[in-house]
């Protein structure tokens, strides 16, 4: 499932708030497209007809003005700010594939290990018919360390960080572990020195430490309206 990043101050932009809830509901539906689509903000005119909150009206509030929110193209629309706060196509694939790259190299390695294992356990012992490129193993054949006590990593959901964000004292800790997930889900799950995190929970207190969280604003004073009258 492919995601869709919007700036978290999305809702209190000026030309946001200018707009019908239908516009931007057209909006908002042309990027979770395009981010499906991998079309890199790019939405076709006979698609974005067909698209929720479409009305003449909804897409000519969406590309006019001094920063319209789409652009006209050949062929259809393009989203201005969509490169902006979401990956190309070009970048996902390179990611997908650097995965599927460690995830082979991984069960390789794995493989290697547990072929050793095997030869220990059946007391494989190489003869002199055998043919082979390789050095003949020793017999017995020592096990190889499979390091019993190092754990792989595994992606945390959502709720499991917004968990973490709650201890941690967050006001907003729901929507901040959305958006911390979305932050370690857009860097690969790596260190900004490309080095895979090891563990998510110092991964969350690093996001934490990074984003502080604006004070709490001052409560409202109640006015005694009874006593203004009597002034």
């Amino acid at each position: 499932m492919s995601w869709v990043s919007i700036d978290d101050n999305f809702y209190d932009d000026d030309d946001v708030t200018a707009k019908k809830p239908a516009t931007i509901c057209l909006f908002v539906c042309c990027m979770a497209y395009s981010a499906r689509h991998e079309t890199d903000g790019f939405v076709s005119t006979e698609r974005i007809k067909k698209l929720h909150g479409f009305t003449k009206e909804t897409l000519a509030e969406l590309t006019t003005g001094p920063k319209p929110f789409l652009v006209k193209t050949d062929g259809g629309y393009q989203i201005r700010s969509f490169l902006k706060f979401n990956l190309s196509k070009d970048e996902r694939e390179r990611r997908r594939q650097d995965t599927k790259d460690r995830v082979s190299r991984h069960r390789e390695k794995k493989q290697v290990i547990t072929d050793d294992v095997t030869r220990y356990e059946t007391g494989y012992k190489r003869d002199s018919n055998d043919v082979s490129n390789t050095a003949p193993y020793p017999y017995p054949l020592p096990i190889p360390s499979l390091s019993p006590n190092k754990a792989s990593f595994v992606v945390p959901s959502p709720d499991q960080i917004s968990q973490v964000l709650r201890q941690l004292g967050r006001r907003n800790w729901e929507s901040d572990g959305v958006r911390c997930w979305n932050h370690w889900d857009a860097m690969g799950w790596q260190t900004t020195n490309g080095e895979p995190i090891k563990s998510w929970q110092t991964a969350v207190r690093w996001w934490n430490k990074d984003h502080v969280e604006p004070p709490p604003p001052p409560p409202l004073t109640k006015i005694d309206y009874d006593a203004l009258e009597r002034a």
